[in-house]
C-alpha cells in the first residue's frame, strides 16, 4: 500500500474522532480537568485507540472509501443527537429508531439537523470526492496494514493499563457511561449488535404451555352475575413527578384529584426507557431478569393466553403501534380520522373513548387496552388542543434546542393536563357502566422523560444510567366501590410498595379472575380482591 494512502487513512481516523466527539470531550473535561489533567488526556487517547481498533476491524470487511463515507454519515447523525439531547446509541436506541413511524420521526427533523448534517456530513464527503483523496490499495495490503494498526493500538492500551492499572480500574468501574459517547464506534457497534439480534432471533411464534380458566365466581351479595370490564390505559412519556396528584408544585391533574376511589401508586419503576422496550414488557409473561425485547414479539403475552371464548379483548391505538403485543387480538388504529372523531389535525386520545361501548360484550369478560399518544416529544405542543395551553410561554418548535427550559416544561406540563382530562373523561364514561359490569380502570405510563436536567432531554438512555425522571412512572387504579371486585381500602394500603411493569400481567389475570400457571407469583401483589 502506498504511504500516502496509509497516511490518509490515519488522518481520517484522527479527524473523525476529534470532529465528532465534542460531547465525550466535555464529559472527560468535567471529570478530570481539575483532578488529573494528564490522566484525563490519557482517557482521550484511550478512547481514540478503541476508535482506531473498531473502525479498522470494520475496514477489514468494507473498502476504505466506502468505510469513510459510512463513518462520516453515521458519526454526523449520532453527534447531532448526542450533543443536543445527550442521546446514547445503544441497542435499544437503534430499536427505537427502526420502530419509529414517519410521523414521529418528522417531529425530530428540522432545519437545525439539516444544516448540521449538511455541514458535518455531506460537505466533508463532497470535499473528499472533489479532492480525490486516495484510499486505494489491494485487499491483501488493506488487511495487513489494518491488522498492524489494530495490534499497535492494543499493545499501547495494554502497556498503559499495566502502568496505570489502579486508576484505570477505578475509571472503568466509576465512569463506564463515558464509553457510551465514543462516536461513532459505540453506536455502529450497537447497530451491528441490533442487526444480529434481529436477523438471528427465532421468529417462530411460541404460544407457551399456559393453562388458564376463568373462575366461576358469584358474590352472595349479587343476585345477578356481572361480567368484568377492565380498561388498561398505556400512557406515553409521562413522568411521575409532573402529576399534581403526586405532589407536583403545579396542579396538572385537577380532574383526577376530584375522583373518588382512585389510587396513585408512588413507587413504580418502568422496564425500560423507551416504548419499544416497555410496552412489550408490560404484557410479558417473563420476569424482569428473563425478559428479552428481541424475543418478545415471538412469545405469548398476557393477551394471547386469555381464554378467547370467555374474554373479549380489543386494542385501541392512538400511538405508533402495539410493538407486536396486539398482533393476535382485535386492533384498531385511531391515528386517523377514519375511526377517530376528534382530530384537529392531530387525532386526540379522547377520540378512543366512544369506541368502548361499541365493542364490549355483556355476555363475556372484557379487556380493553387504550394506547395513548400522551406526552410524546419533542413536539409537546402538538399533544394537546389549544384550550389546554394553561402554562405559558410554551415551546412551539420540534427543535427544543431553540427553546428555554421553562418553555419546554410548560409545554410538557400542558400534555399532562390533557392526560388528566382524558382519564377523567374515560372514567366518566366507565361510570355509566358500573351497574352492568364489574368495572376497573388501570393507567400505567411506558416510561418517563428528561426535560433538561443535567443537559439531558427526551428519553431512551440505558436503564443502568438513566435518571429517575425516565424510569419513575405514574400508575393509577380506579376501582369504584360496589362495582369493581378490588377491595379499595385494603389496596390503598399497598400504594407505596415497590412495583415494576412486571407486575401488570399478574394484575390483569387477577382482575379477570383467571386461574392460571402464568402468574409470576410476585411476592407483593398490586391489589387485594374483595370477598
Amino acid at each position: 500500500m502506498k504511504l500516502n494512502t496509509l497516511k490518509n487513512y490515519l488522518l481520517f481516523l484522527l479527524i473523525s474522532y476529534l470532529g465528532f466527539n465534542g460531547h465525550l470531550f466535555e464529559l472527560i473535561w468535567n471529570d478530570y480537568a481539575d483532578l488529573n489533567f494528564l490522566f484525563g488526556l490519557w482517557i482521550v487517547v484511550f478512547f481514540f485507540l478503541t476508535h482506531v481498533i473498531f473502525i479498522s476491524l470494520f475496514n477489514l470487511l468494507v473498502p476504505t472509501k466506502w468505510l469513510v463515507y459510512i463513518t462520516i454519515v453515521f458519526a454526523g447523525f449520532m453527534s447531532y443527537f448526542s450533543s443536543r439531547y445527550a442521546v446514547i446509541f445503544d441497542v435499544e436506541m437503534w430499536r427505537n429508531i427502526f420502530q419509529t413511524n414517519p410521523g414521529e420521526a418528522g417531529d425530530l427533523v428540522n432545519a437545525s439537523i439539516l444544516i448540521y448534517f449538511l455541514t458535518f456530513a455531506i460537505t466533508p464527503i463532497a470535499l473528499i470526492s472533489y479532492l480525490k483523496v486516495d484510499f486505494s490499495g489491494s485487499f491483501k495490503e488493506r488487511v495487513l496494514t489494518r491488522l498492524m494498526i489494530i495490534a499497535s493500538a492494543i499493545i499501547t492500551i495494554l502497556i498503559m493499563f499495566f502502568v496505570l492499572s489502579r486508576p484505570m480500574t477505578d475509571f472503568l468501574r466509576e465512569h463506564k457511561q463515558l464509553r457510551y459517547y465514543n462516536n461513532p464506534s459505540y453506536g455502529i457497534f450497537n447497530l451491528f449488535k441490533f442487526s444480529y439480534e434481529s436477523v438471528f432471533v427465532n421468529r417462530k411464534f411460541d404460544p407457551g404451555h399456559y393453562h388458564t380458566k376463568v373462575e366461576e365466581y358469584h358474590s352472595p351479595h349479587e343476585p345477578i352475575h356481572r361480567e368484568e370490564l377492565i380498561v388498561l390505559v398505556i400512557g406515553e412519556t409521562a413522568r411521575y413527578d409532573h402529576f399534581g396528584i403526586n405532589g407536583y408544585k403545579r396542579q396538572t391533574t385537577p380532574n383526577l384529584l376530584a375522583i373518588e376511589n382512585l389510587i396513585s401508586y408512588s413507587n413504580f419503576t418502568a422496564c425500560g426507557t423507551s416504548t419499544a422496550v416497555s410496552v412489550p414488557c408490560i404484557f410479558s409473561l417473563k420476569k424482569d431478569k428473563d425478559y428479552r425485547v428481541s424475543k418478545a414479539p415471538f412469545e405469548a403475552n398476557i393477551l394471547d393466553i386469555m381464554p378467547a371464548d370467555e374474554v373479549n379483548i380489543h386494542w385501541l391505538d392512538n400511538n405508533s403501534d402495539s410493538k407486536h403485543v396486539a398482533d393476535r387480538v382485535d386492533y384498531k388504529n385511531f391515528k386517523t380520522s377514519d375511526l377517530n372523531p376528534i382530530c384537529d389535525p392531530e387525532c386526540r386520545d379522547v377520540g378512543m373513548i366512544p369506541e368502548i361501548k361499541k365493542i364490549i360484550k355483556p355476555d363475556m369478560d372484557n379487556l380493553i387496552v387504550l394506547h395513548q399518544m400522551g406526552s410524546h416529544g419533542p413536539a409537546y405542543f402538538k399533544r394537546y388542543p389549544v384550550e389546554f395551553e394553561k402554562f405559558t410561554p410554551t415551546c412551539q418548535s420540534e427543535n427544543i434546542s431553540l427553546c428555554s427550559n421553562e418553555e419546554i416544561i410548560n409545554a410538557y406540563d400542558n400534555t399532562i393536563l390533557y392526560t388528566d382530562y382524558f382519564l377523567s373523561q374515560l372514567i366518566k364514561e366507565l361510570s355509566t357502566l358500573t351497574d352492568t359490569y364489574e368495572v376497573t380502570m388501570v393507567y400505567v405510563s411506558d416510561h418517563g422523560e428528561s426535560l433538561g436536567e443535567n443537559g439531558v432531554y427526551l428519553h431512551g438512555l440505558p436503564k443502568a444510567i438513566a435518571p429517575k425522571s425516565q424510569i419513575h412512572v405514574p400508575v393509577f387504579l380506579w376501582a369504584p366501590v360496589g362495582s369493581s371486585d378490588v377491595d379499595f381500602h385494603q389496596t390503598l394500603k399497598l400504594k407505596d410498595n415497590e412495583f415494576t411493569h412486571s407486575h401488570i400481567s399478574d394484575l390483569l389475570l387477577k382482575l379477570a379472575e383467571i386461574q392460571s400457571d402464568a402468574y409470576k407469583l410476585n411476592e407483593q401483589p398490586m391489589i387485594i380482591m374483595g370477598d
